[in-house]
C-alpha cells in the first residue's frame, strides 16, 4: 500500500512537472512572438527611414548634379551687334483727384431783423435777401 501511495504521488508529481513544462513552453512561445513582431515592426521603421533618406540623397545629388552643369562656351562673333536701347523708364500717372461728394446745406431759418437796427453800442445788422449780416458800426 505505501508503493501504490509513492507511486501515486510520483505520477502526480511527474504530471505537475509537465504542466509546469508545458506552461512554460507557452509563456516562452507568447513572449517570442511578442519580441518577433517588435523586431519585424523596428526593421520595418529603419527600412522606411533608410528608403527616404537614400531618396532624399539621390534627389540632392540631381539637384547638385543640374546646378552645376554649365552652359556651353559660345564663340565670340566679328560681326558687329546693335546696340541695345537705354531701357525706358515709364512715368507714373498721377492717379485722379478723389472727388468729395458736394456738401449738402440745409436750409436754415433766418432770424428776420429789421434793417439798420442798432442791436448793441457800435453793431449794425443789415439784412439781405437770404441772410442777416451783422457789420461793426464803422462800416456801415
Amino acid at each position: 500500500m505505501v508503493k501504490a501511495r509513492e507511486y501515486q504521488e510520483e505520477k502526480e508529481a511527474l504530471k505537475a512537472a509537465e504542466e509546469e513544462a508545458k506552461l512554460q513552453r507557452k509563456i516562452k512561445r507568447a513572449a517570442n512572438t511578442l519580441k518577433n513582431k517588435l523586431e519585424k515592426e523596428k526593421r520595418v521603421k529603419e527600412s522606411t527611414k533608410k528608403k527616404a533618406k537614400a531618396a532624399r540623397e539621390k534627389e540632392a545629388k540631381t539637384l547638385a548634379v543640374a546646378s552645376k552643369k554649365t552652359p556651353k562656351k559660345q564663340l565670340n562673333s566679328t560681326t558687329p551687334k546693335a546696340k541695345k536701347a537705354a531701357p525706358t523708364v515709364l512715368k507714373q500717372t498721377k492717379a485722379p483727384p478723389k472727388t468729395k461728394a458736394p456738401i449738402k446745406v440745409l436750409a436754415r431759418r433766418s432770424v428776420v431783423v429789421p434793417a439798420q437796427e442798432v442791436v448793441a453800442p457800435g453793431v449794425v445788422v443789415a439784412k439781405t435777401s437770404s441772410r442777416t449780416i451783422t457789420l461793426p458800426q464803422h462800416f456801415g
